[in-house]
């Protein structure tokens, strides 16, 4: 559809070096991270970022189904970009580094098409 082909020319720009992958996350973004240039710090669920290190922030994913997400998180390769379909959109999705026990992204983050 047409979220996936505006995420995948985005990540192509990305891979070019068009654009860096926070300033594509504050320009396209629709996730309230975008300010925080997709950033979603250190979690083990999308599900659950306040029990990470965005303590105390409300997301939409709260309590919801992010198990493609969180599979995706779990599983991709470090430093590669990757592209997950939510009920929230497309999500453009680089894992920076991974936590240890059950840590799931860190310093990376998302933006959503």
């Amino acid at each position: 559809g047409d979220c996936e082909a505006k995420a995948a020319a985005l990540t192509a720009r990305i891979e070019r070096g068009e654009i860096d992958f926070d300033d594509a996350a504050l320009r396209f973004s629709a996730c309230p991270t975008r300010d925080l240039h997709g950033a979603l710090g250190t979690f083990a669920s999308l599900s659950r970022l306040r029990e990470g290190t965005l303590s105390g922030d409300s997301m939409p994913y709260d309590g919801k189904d992010t198990a493609a997400f969180d599979r995706l998180v779990q599983t991709a390769e470090v430093g590669r970009l990757c592209t997950v379909a939510s009920q929230w959109g497309t999500h453009i999705v680089l894992v920076e580094a991974r936590g240890g026990e059950g840590g799931g992204e860190g310093g990376g983050g998302e933006g959503e098409a």
